[in-house]
């Protein structure tokens, strides 16, 4: 629903679910520049 909604803004996620959206936002740059998520997907994938 929230990608549906607004492309996922990180202010949108659940506060209780989620840390405050900048630590997110953070770590999933983070991760894109060490190119961590193509091993990411292929690990959820063959599992």
């Amino acid at each position: 629903m929230y990608l549906l909604r607004g492309g996922l803004p990180w202010r949108m996620l659940p506060p209780r679910t989620f840390p405050p959206a900048t630590t997110v936002q953070h770590y999933f740059y983070l991760w894109r520049d060490l190119g961590l998520w193509p091993s990411i997907n292929h690990a959820l994938v063959t599992a």
